[in-house]
């Protein structure tokens, strides 16, 4: 299909706001819970009497993993699926910028985002 098709034309379905809002918390939860877990395991071996040098380093690998896994997974559950680009801005520089951004600091580039979008549609 041609490049300014609309993603939900390309068989995705768009979603409504507040189920994007309902998936960035629910991930954000998801996180603070993987990183209380990752946190959880390291410090049981430690207590254990287990000292393996390469735990700090494991854990923040998995952490870091799992903060970026996050990312992508809300620019491709949401991101795509809620912002129509336009035929004109939809260029590689700005289509990979934008998401560039949206994955490296969506803890607070999501909520401005979805706060952007519920101002445009109530106003």
């Amino acid at each position: 299909m041609p490049n300014n098709v609309p993603d939900f034309a390309r068989g995705q379905q768009p979603i409504t706001l507040l189920k994007a809002v309902g998936i960035y918390f629910a991930t954000l939860i998801g996180m603070f819970v993987g990183m209380a877990l990752i946190m959880a395991v390291i410090e049981g071996g430690r207590s254990s009497g287990v000292q393996s040098p390469g735990s700090a380093f494991g854990a923040l690998f998995l952490v870091g993993a799992l903060y970026f896994g996050c990312g992508i997974f809300l620019n491709r559950v949401v991101l795509t699926k809620l912002v129509e680009w336009h035929p004109f801005h939809d260029t590689i520089q700005n289509v990979s910028s934008a998401k560039l951004r949206q994955v490296a600091f969506w803890p607070l580039a999501y909520p401005v985002l979805l706060f952007k979008l519920g101002v445009t549609r109530l106003l």
